[in-house]
C-alpha cells in the first residue's frame, strides 16, 4: 500500500501524512507561504509565554500534579514522499526467435550466462542448408565456367580433340564399309575347324591309345600295391643297412675326438677374439675421433634445423602444391561440366531427331501398311521407296539416341573418376601443407635430440676410452674361444656322443620297419590309387557323355555364327549408325569453331548472376541455423532444448542489458497525482539488505489498470544497478520524493494531539 510519510529529528517515522526531515534532501524544494510562517511564529511565542508562566507560578503547577516534559522545537528541511513496491525489469531486453524450422542440435548457453553481441547461442540442424550452399556454389562455378569459355571461345586443345574425334569416327566408318579383312575371316575359319575337330573327337570317344595309356597307369598302380603288399625287397633292406653303417661310422668319428684342422680353426678364432680385445683396450685413433666429431656435428645441425621450423621455401612449395591441386580439381570439374553439357545436348538432339523420324515413319506407314503390318504398295512406286527411307531413318535415329545416351553415361562416369582422383590429390597436398606448417613434432625433436646425445656419447666414449662393459664383452669372447679350443682338445662330450648314438638308433629303426613289412595305412593308400586308375579306364571305355557332346556342339555353333557374320559384311543399320556418329562429331567441331553470339554471352552472364543470387540466398539460410546474441548482456531465460522440433518465430531465449534497469511500480490513484517525471527516488531491494540505490522517475502512465476493483497506475523508475548483482524479477521498494521544503519549524510527534478532526499543539 502506497502512503505519504515523514521523518522527525528523533528518527520516528509515521506512515500517513507525515514528513521526513532531511538536511541533505534532494529534489524539488518549495518555501512556505508568508501566512504559514506567521502562524508558526505565533505558536513559538505562545510556547515561550507558557514557559514563563509556569516559571512564575510553581505552586499552581505542582498543585495540579501535571509533570513537565521539555520537548525541543527544531527547524530544518521537509521532504514529502510516496512509497510503493514492484518488480525490477531490464530497460533493454530482447527475445531471440528461430529463423528457420528444424530441430535443435546444441544449446550453447544457460540462464544467467554473460554473452557478447554476435556470440552463437543455439545451433540447429544445417545439413540441408550446407548441401544447398554446396549445390549453389557448384552451379555458380559451372555457370561462370560456361560464361568464361563462351567469352574466350574454344581452346586449341578442345578443337584438336574434336578434330581427332571426327577423324576417329570417319576411320571407323571407312573400316566398317570396307568389310572384314582376310585375316579375320581366316582366323574365324580356323576357330571353326578346331571346334569341329574337337566335336568329332568327343563324339568318337576314347582312342585305342588313350585306353592303352590308362591301362598302363592302372597296371603301375596295381604293381605298386603288390610291391608294397609283398614287403621290402633285398635292395631296400641293403640300402637301409648302408644308412645304418653311415650313422655308426659318424658315431665312431665323434667318439674319436677333434681333428687337427678343427683344432687349428679354433686357435684362429681365439686369435681373432684376442685381437679385437687388444683393439678395444688400445687408445682411439685420430681418424676415429674425427669421424665421431663429424657425426655429432651432423646431428646438431639436423636438430637446429628442426627447431627452426619449416623454411619459407618449404612452405611455398607445399602451398604451391595445394594451389595446383585446387586448380586441377576446378579444371576437372569445369571440363566435366562442359563434356556433360555437350553430351546432354547430343542426347536432346537425338531424342528430337527420333521424334521427327517417328512422325515421318508413322505418316508414311499409315499409307502403305495394312492392319497386319504388310506393305500394300508396289516396289516400283515412290511410296515404297519413301517408306523404306523413313524406316531406315527411324532405325538410325533410335541408334543415335542409344549411342548419345551411352556417351553421356561414359562422360558422367569419367567425371566421377577424374573428380575423385583430383580430390585425392588435393587432400594429399593439404595434408602435406599442414605437416609443413605444423613444423616438427615432439617425436621428431626427441629423435633428433637422441641422435645428438648418441653422437655426443660416442665421441665422449672415444675420448674416455672403451667402456668397461665393452671391454668385458670382448674379454668374454676371448674366454669363449679359449673354452671352445679347450673342449676340442679335451675330446667329445657326452652330449655329442648321445646325438651320434641317436642317429644310429634312427637308422636301425628304419631298417627294422622295412624288415617288418608295410602297415595297414600304406596298403590302403596304394589300393586307393588302384581304384582311381580303374575308374578313369572305365570312363574312357564307356564313351563321351551327352553334356560333353552338347558343350562341344555349342562351341562349333558360336564359331560358325562368327564366321557367317564376317563373310556377310556390315549391315545397313551399322553403317547408318557409324555415319550418324561422324555427322555428330562434325557438328560438335563446327560448334567449337563458331564464335559465341551476343545473345549467348548475355544469357550466360544472366545465368552467372542468377547462380550468384542463389548462392547468397543459400548462405543466408545457412546463417539462420545459428542463433546469435543481438546485444551484449545476460541470458534471462532459455526455452531451447536439444533435439526439440521448432518452428519459425518461436522464442528460443531472451537477453537483457544489465547496465540499465528500471522498477515497475503500481501506484494507487490517490498518490499518482503527486508523482512527476524526473523526481528522485531511493530504492531498496529485498535480496540486497542494506543497499540503497538512487533512481529517477522516467514515466508516469496516464492509463489506469483495474484489478479486483483496485485502480492503479504504472510508474517506471530508472536506476543504475552499478556493481550490485541485480536480476530481473527481483522485488524492490521505492521512496519517491514528491515535495521538498527548507527552513521548516518542526514539532515532535509527542507534542501533537488530536481534537476532533484537528491536530493541535498544547503550549
Amino acid at each position: 500500500m502506497d502512503s505519504i510519510s515523514s521523518t522527525q529529528p528523533d528518527g520516528v517515522t509515521a506512515k500517513t501524512g507525515r514528513t521526513t526531515p532531511d538536511k541533505k534532501a534532494r529534489g524539488k524544494k518549495r518555501r512556505l507561504p508568508g501566512l504559514a510562517k506567521w502562524l508558526i511564529a505565533i505558536v513559538l511565542l505562545a510556547t515561550v509565554a507558557l514557559g514563563v508562566f509556569l516559571w512564575r507560578n510553581p505552586f499552581n503547577a505542582s498543585a495540579a500534579q501535571q509533570p513537565s516534559i521539555i520537548l525541543p522545537v527544531t527547524q530544518g528541511n521537509l521532504n514529502v514522499t510516496v512509497e510503493s513496491n514492484g518488480k525490477v525489469e531490464a530497460t533493454h531486453q530482447e527475445s531471440v526467435t528461430y529463423q528457420t524450422a528444424g530441430h535443435v542440435v546444441e544449446v550453447l548457453v544457460k540462464s544467467g550466462d554473460s554473452v557478447k553481441a554476435g556470440q552463437p547461442l543455439v545451433r540447429q540442424t544445417d545439413q540441408d542448408q550446407k548441401a544447398a550452399v554446396a549445390e549453389a556454389q557448384a552451379a555458380l562455378n559451372t555457370a561462370q565456367s560456361k560464361y568464361n569459355d563462351l567469352k574466350k571461345g574454344a581452346s586449341e586443345a578442345s578443337i584438336a580433340s574434336a578434330q581427332a574425334d571426327v577423324q576417329s569416327a570417319q576411320a571407323a566408318l571407312d573400316t566398317l564399309k570396307a568389310g572384314s579383312s582376310k585375316t579375320d575371316i581366316a582366323d574365324a575359319q580356323s576357330d571353326l575347324r578346331t571346334a569341329e575337330a574337337n566335336l568329332s573327337v568327343v563324339k568318337a570317344g576314347a582312342t585305342a591309345k588313350d585306353i592303352k595309356d590308362t591301362e598302363a597307369d592302372l597296371a603301375t598302380a596295381q604293381t605298386a600295391y603288390q610291391t608294397l603288399k609283398a614287403g621290402a625287397t633285398p635292395k631296400d633292406i641293403a640300402d637301409a643297412q648302408t644308412t645304418l653303417a653311415a650313422a655308426q661310422a659318424n658315431y665312431q668319428v665323434v667318439a674319436a675326438g677333434a681333428t687337427k684342422k678343427e683344432i687349428t680353426d679354433a686357435e684362429a678364432d681365439l686369435a681373432a677374439a684376442q685381437a679385437k680385445y687388444d683393439a678395444l683396450v688400445a687408445p682411439p685413433s685420430a681418424s676415429d675421433l674425427k669421424a665421431a666429431q663429424s657425426e655429432l656435428t651432423s646431428a646438431q645441425l639436423k636438430l637446429a634445423a628442426l627447431k627452426a621450423g619449416p623454411t619459407q621455401a618449404e612452405l611455398s612449395k607445399a602451398q604451391l602444391a595445394v594451389t595446383q591441386a585446387t586448380s586441377a580439381l576446378k579444371k576437372v570439374q569445369t571440363d566435366a561440366a562442359l563434356s556433360k553439357q555437350e553430351k546432354e545436348l547430343a542426347v536432346a538432339k537425338a531424342v528430337r531427331d527420333l521424334g521427327t523420324a517417328q512422325r515421318a515413319y508413322g505418316s508414311i506407314a499409315d499409307q502403305v501398311l495394312n492392319e497386319k503390318g504388310e506393305l500394300v504398295v508396289d516396289a516400283s512406286s515412290a511410296q515404297y521407296e519413301k517408306y523404306w527411307t523413313a524406316f531406315n531413318a527411324l532405325k538410325d535415329a533410335e541408334a543415335a539416341v542409344t549411342q548419345a545416351q551411352a556417351d553421356l553415361d561414359s562422360v558422367r562416369q569419367q567425371e566421377i573418376n577424374d573428380t575423385a582422383e583430383a580430390q585425392a590429390t588435393l587432400d594429399d597436398a593439404n595434408k602435406q601443407l599442414q605437416v609443413v606448417q605444423a613444423g616438427p613434432t615432439e617425436s621428431d625433436l626427441a629423435d633428433a635430440q637422441l641422435a645428438v646425445d648418441t653422437a655426443q656419447k660416442a665421441l665422449d666414449d672415444l675420448n674416455a676410452g672403451s667402456a668397461k662393459d665393452t671391454v668385458a664383452t670382448a674379454q668374454a669372447a676371448v674366454v669363449k674361444a679359449q673354452t671352445a679350443l679347450d673342449e676340442l682338445k679335451a675330446g667329445p662330450t657326452k652330449d655329442k656322443l648321445a646325438a651320434a648314438q641317436a642317429d644310429v638308433d634312427k637308422a636301425q629303426t628304419a631298417l627294422d620297419q622295412l624288415k617288418a613289412g608295410p602297415t595297414a595305412d600304406d596298403l590302403a593308400k596304394a589300393n586307393a590309387d588302384v581304384v582311381k586308375a580303374q575308374t578313369a579306364l572305365d570312363e574312357l571305355k564307356a564313351g563321351p557323355t551327352q553334356d560333353k557332346v552338347a558343350t562341344a556342339q555349342t562351341t562349333v555353333d558360336k564359331a560358325r555364327s562368327k564366321l557367317t557374320a564376317l563373310l556377310a559384311g556390315p549391315t545397313a543399320d551399322e553403317i547408318a549408325a557409324a555415319q550418324a556418329t561422324v555427322a555428330q562429331k562434325q557438328s560438335s567441331l563446327a560448334a567449337l569453331l563458331e564464335p559465341a553470339s551476343a545473345s549467348d554471352l548475355s544469357a550466360a552472364e544472366e545465368s552467372v548472376a542468377t547462380a550468384q543470387k542463389a548462392l547468397d540466398d543459400a548462405n543466408a539460410d545457412l546463417a539462420k541455423t545459428v542463433l546469435t546474441a543481438p546485444l551484449s548482456g545476460i541470458v534471462a531465460s532459455v526455452t531451447a532444448e536439444p533435439n526439440a522440433n521448432i518452428s519459425v518465430g518461436t522464442e528460443a531465449l531472451s537477453i537483457y542489458d544489465p547496465s540499465g534497469m528500471h522498477l515497475e511500480l503500481a501506484v494507487n490513484e490517490s498518490d499518482i497525482g503527486k508523482i512527476k517525471s524526473g523526481e528522485p527516488s531511493a530504492i531498496t531491494i529485498d535480496a540486497l539488505p542494506g543497499a540503497v540505490l538512487t533512481g529517477t522517475v522516467s514515466t508516469v502512465s496516464n492509463v489506469a489498470t483495474t484489478n479486483q476493483d483496485v485502480v492503479t497506475y504504472q510508474v517506471d523508475v530508472q536506476f543504475d544497478p552499478a556493481a550490485h548483482p541485480i536480476k530481473t524479477g527481483m522485488s524492490a521498494n521505492a521512496t519517491i520524493t514528491v515535495e521538498s521544503h527548507e527552513g521548516v519549524i518542526q514539532v515532535p510527534t509527542r507534542a501533537i494531539t488530536s481534537q476532533g478532526r484537528n491536530k493541535v499543539v498544547k503550549l
